[in-house]
């Protein structure tokens, strides 16, 4: 029962072929060889908790309980996995070693629809969302026990590998904000995320980026860990009326001001058009800092009112009623 833990709310069924070689001595102490090759065919899977199914599964297996018979030497691989996910498909393996303290290698390579795989990942801030996503991922991790996985032991994991998303369109509850023709593609490299390119547009706004999400598996699965973006930043159109736009009251109470406490960022930002309220200007170049709630605009040029502006400062947005600037 121990070593099913970590997998009770998963149901498994399938045409299973089985062949169990028991060689040795079994008396006392003393347990024979145990050595267990499987193939499973026209299976189905389905992770209770989130609704997730997978189906025409089909895989390979060997299990042996190794030279010293005890859960130190047990061995569990399963190759060849495949199955199909609505409109997308799954392929994929699965090796652990040490049933003390588990050595995992996993691959998982997939094309899939977002909208069937957000029940794994449990976001419940996501009004509605759709898309694709590739995904091509190794992972590697000894974990402490076999009776529970942490948090903090996927993010310290080592991860590889490419995701790739197309035409994501996504609302979030209590927004105003639409999020729509979101395209990217990104590499991971432990708790980092590369960003070859990503594009998209918030509520009107159009933004490409490059760089980095740094800690962002952190970010992701752990409370209160922050995130850290190194990226350059360009736009067409920047209207920050519409991004502060929080849907209540009426006029400037519409809009408000928020630093986070988990987001810094550094990003060169190119901004050929930016609007707020009734100021507007062009050819917008510069760097902007977020560290500890503060804004920093460094070396920033701007042409507005028929001149060229440059622009040092900060914002310091640590009381939200009371920003110094």
């Amino acid at each position: 029962p121990e070593y099913l833990e970590p997998v009770n709310d998963i149901e498994l069924d399938g045409e299973v072929t089985m062949t169990v070689n028991i060689d040795g001595n079994f008396s006392g102490n003393h347990i024979p060889g145990i050595n267990v090759q499987f193939t499973v065919e026209e299976g189905s899977f389905l992770h209770k908790k989130s609704g997730l199914k997978l189906s025409e599964l089909m895989f390979d297996g060997i299990f042996t309980n190794g030279e010293s018979r005890s859960p130190k030497s047990y061995a569990l691989s399963i190759s060849n996995i495949h199955s199909t996910i609505k409109g997308g498909q799954i392929d994929g393996s699965l090796e652990i070693s040490d049933f003390l303290q588990p050595k995992i290698h996993t691959r998982l390579k997939s094309l899939a629809r977002i909208e069937d795989l957000t029940g794994i990942f449990n976001i419940d801030t996501v009004e509605s969302i759709s898309g694709m996503m590739e995904l091509n991922l190794e992972f590697r991790k000894q974990f402490n026990n076999f009776r529970k996985f942490t948090s903090e032991d996927f993010i310290s994991s080592q991860t590889s590998g490419s995701m790739k998303i197309k035409d994501m369109n996504f609302r979030l509850k209590k927004s105003p904000h639409n999020f729509r023709d979101f395209n990217g593609t990104f590499r991971f490299n432990n708790k980092d995320l590369k960003i070859d390119e990503f594009t998209g547009t918030i509520s009107g706004s159009d933004f490409k980026m490059e760089g980095y999400f740094r800690n962002v598996l952190a970010y992701a699965f752990i409370p209160d860990e922050p995130i850290f973006i190194n990226a350059d930043f360009h736009s067409d159109h920047f209207d920050l009326d519409r991004i502060l736009e929080t849907g209540k009251g009426q006029g400037s109470e519409k809009t408000r001001l928020s630093f986070s406490e988990k987001v810094n960022y550094n990003l060169n930002i190119q901004i050929d058009t930016f609007t707020f309220r009734k100021f507007s200007s062009t050819r917008n170049i510069g760097q902007l800092v977020q560290r500890d709630q503060t804004l920093y605009v460094k070396n920033t040029r701007i042409n507005s009112m028929d001149g060229q502006v440059v622009l040092n400062g900060t914002i310091n947005g640590e009381n939200s009623e009371l920003y110094t600037i």
